[in-house]
């Protein structure tokens, strides 16, 4: 992954600098969007978060900073639409296969039992024909 193309990335679909060093409520959730792809999509620990900000920003957040603005991801989401529609245009623009996968994984969770019962009988169908070739 080619980090500073995806701090880039960030910063063009928030249009701002996600790494300036204010708490203004933008940066702060742009930021923890940031982190979350990284957690979530790019299964990055968060001292590999850590090192590889501050090696291509400058900026150092502490690992347990990185680990709050994860956790309130969720929060920041919900009290922010923007902030998902932003997020997943970001997805749209980079595609890639796992990031499709690792955001089924994540809204699974989200859906009720009838859409969880909807999206298995899809994947069962999609399996079969693979596996009946």
């Amino acid at each position: 992954m080619n980090f500073k193309k995806t701090i880039n990335e960030f910063n063009f679909e928030f249009k701002l600098n996600i790494f300036e060093h204010t708490r203004k409520r933008e940066y702060v959730e742009a930021r923890a969007v940031f982190y979350y792809y990284l957690y979530t999509y790019c299964r990055m620990r968060l001292t590999d978060i850590v090192n590889e900000v501050e090696k291509s920003t400058g900026y150092r957040p502490n690992h347990a900073t990185v680990l709050h603005a994860i956790k309130n991801y969720p929060i920041y989401v919900r009290f922010n639409k923007d902030l998902e529609s932003r997020f997943l245009n970001y997805l749209d623009s980079v595609g890639g296969k796992n990031n499709r996968v690792a955001f089924i994984q994540s809204a699974l969770p989200k859906l009720n039992n009838s859409d969880v019962d909807a999206v298995y009988e899809i994947v069962q169908t999609a399996y079969e024909e693979i596996r009946a070739e």
